[in-house]
């Protein structure tokens, strides 16, 4: 990016050079001559270069750790400079801590940006400055306030509490909003000339007072923290006072009760930048459900939230927090909470087997980014050999192909895994015992792509006689995503092909599918011996070898089989890719 103009950038940092300049940042501002740097040792030069450079000044960068001060004083000083600055030029923290906890205080605190010391590269720092500047808009930076989002209860109370102002005047009604911690009742404060007080439900002395002013026509306005219903059960209320307040009771109810407004809870947090920080174009709003992956929001969904809206939206903050700093672009289960994740114990076994998968490919993907590209480092590092970790991401590409995509993009990379398959494709070879040489052949010039593709490769000669081999033929014959013949005189006159295949090939001509590639099912018929396909329904679908319709050679016919083979094997790879998913 080049402008006339540089941006000015001012940076508080205690760690400088004999030229005043942070170490940290020489580099940035080295390779980015477009940005004008200011420098600030402490917080009393802080405030001087504020006060000399505010109208030019584009972006602060904010050590949050001066001169061995704690996080807590530097996220006191980001809020100083943020509320000087009057939000309208964002604040961008750098510091070693990174901790979830810190990185909310640090947003909440109306930080733009958080650059960890410990991940420093030079290309994506300067791209997520970059970013900043570019999407940094001030009408976007919200109040307090504006950070309850719309929840349907609440929002009913504060309709109700309108009204009431609108009839009454402000503070000369009753009224007693009980709701569960985090459910947003200060919010409504606007609607009394002072915050109501807590229900005192141990305190039989205040709750005598209560029913004094009520008696004497006083209005009384309370808060509750738990339902009055709830008290009066417990025997917290006076049997009187329960009594008189009921007709006055708004009720927010907890969100484990109203779990239906979750998700649209979750795509406002994500238009919130003291949530979501608006640069993070991979997440800011956008949808939940193009953010989150689907077991993350069912999980979420099955959560009790003891702190409801609140609990939430700390979840949601620190989840974007941890994805961020994997470089991931969606959010999964392992982003979440313990206490959220634990839940996953009661999933049926084959899906807990795929999150365990998923979560030893995470470790995996860790231990490349900060081993290099030494595989037995790797290997150490995990506790296990490197032949057990060939096998087990080899493994995992197989069962779990949809796990390789751009959250797993260093492993695909590094281990050669193609990503992209929502499953793994199942290809079937049927041959007869005369053609066992070629499909022996033919499975060879395809092998060196089980890496890339999440193959598996079964044979109708995979399993031994037996009275169930019928059925499980007929069962690979239906799930097999492609299917491939090895067409000689004894397969034409096989129980197989008179059993099963004979039929299967009718009813795909039938449905069209031969003609447009099918997601489904894609069958290849290969002429391996000389044979007459006159009347059979493998007449008229495409046949390899290649050649003059009607006159096409079998492989044996051919001058050098094994170039033959391998002309075959190219054009059945190229199917290959027609099984990606496609978003």
């Amino acid at each position: 990016m080049t402008s006339d103009k540089k941006r000015q950038i001012l940076v508080v940092d205690d760690e400088h050079d004999d030229e005043g300049r942070s170490p940290f940042c020489h580099n940035l501002f080295a390779a980015s001559p477009e940005w004008a740097p200011v420098f600030a040792k402490d917080e009393t030069e802080t405030q001087q270069m504020l006060v000399a450079c505010q109208s030019t000044l584009d972006l602060v960068l904010l050590d949050l750790s001066l001169n061995g001060e704690s996080y807590e004083q530097g996220l006191e000083l980001l809020s100083t400079i943020v509320q000087f600055l009057n939000k309208q030029i964002p604040v961008v923290v750098v510091t070693r801590d990174d901790t979830p906890s810190t990185y909310r205080k640090a947003l909440d605190a109306g930080a733009a940006g958080y650059l960890l010391k410990a991940s420093y590269e030079l290309n994506n720092w300067r791209q997520e400055i970059e970013d900043i500047l570019q999407w940094y808009d001030p009408a976007m930076i919200l109040n307090d306030a504006s950070v309850v989002p719309h929840y349907p209860p609440l929002l009913a109370v504060e309709e109700a509490l309108a009204e009431k102002c609108q009839q009454y005047g402000i503070n000369n009604f009753s009224a007693i909003v009980q709701g569960e911690p985090g459910v947003g009742k200060y919010h409504l404060k606007g609607f009394f000339k002072e915050i109501p007080e807590i229900f005192p439900e141990h305190d039989l002395h205040s709750q005598i007072n209560i029913l004094q002013k009520i008696h004497e026509a006083f209005p009384v306005t309370l808060f509750a923290r738990k339902r009055l219903s709830e008290l009066f059960r417990t025997n917290k209320i006076l049997a009187s006072l329960y009594e008189l307040l009921q007709p006055h009771v708004l009720d927010i109810p907890p969100l484990r009760e109203q779990k239906q407004f979750i998700l649209p809870l979750m795509d406002h947090f994500l238009a919130q930048p003291s949530v979501c920080p608006v640069h993070k174009t991979n997440f800011f709003a956008r949808a939940a459900r193009d953010v989150f992956d689907q077991d993350a929001i069912r999980l979420l969904q099955e959560y009790e939230w003891d702190r409801n809206i609140r609990e939430l939206r700390e979840v949601m903050q620190s989840a974007i927090y941890d994805a961020d700093l994997e470089g991931q672009i969606h959010i999964l289960p392992h982003h979440l909470p313990h206490r959220i994740r634990k839940t996953i114990r009661f999933q049926k076994e084959p899906r807990l087997r795929e999150y365990r998968a998923y979560q030893k490919l995470i470790e995996i993907q860790r231990a490349l980014i900060h081993n290099g590209s030494n595989k037995q480092d790797i290997a150490t590092s995990l506790g296990i050999t490197l032949q057990a970790l060939n096998q087990l991401v080899k493994q995992y590409h197989i069962e779990y192909p949809h796990l390789f995509n751009q959250q797993t993009e260093t492993i695909c990379k590094f281990f050669n895994h193609l990503p992209g398959f929502s499953k793994p494709i199942d290809v079937t070879v049927w041959y007869a015992l005369e053609s066992q040489e070629i499909c022996h052949k033919l499975i060879t010039q395809i092998s060196p792509l089980l890496e890339a593709y999440p193959l598996r490769i079964r044979t109708n000669n995979t399993l031994g006689p037996g009275s169930i081999q019928d059925e499980v033929l007929s069962n690979y014959l239906k799930a097999s995503d492609m299917t491939i013949l090895l067409v000689c005189p004894n397969f034409l006159i096989s129980k197989d092909y008179r059993e099963h295949i004979f039929d299967f090939i009718i009813q795909y001509k039938h449905s069209g599918q031969a003609a447009s590639q099918p997601q489904e099912t894609t069958i290849i018929p290969v002429i391996a011996k000389p044979c007459l396909l006159r009347g059979t329904p493998i007449e008229g679908l495409t046949l390899l070898p290649r050649g003059e319709k009607g006159k096409e050679k079998s492989i044996v016919e051919s001058e050098n089989i094994d170039a033959v083979i391998a002309g075959i094997a190219e054009e059945i790879v190229a199917h290959f890719d027609h099984f990606k998913s496609h978003p």
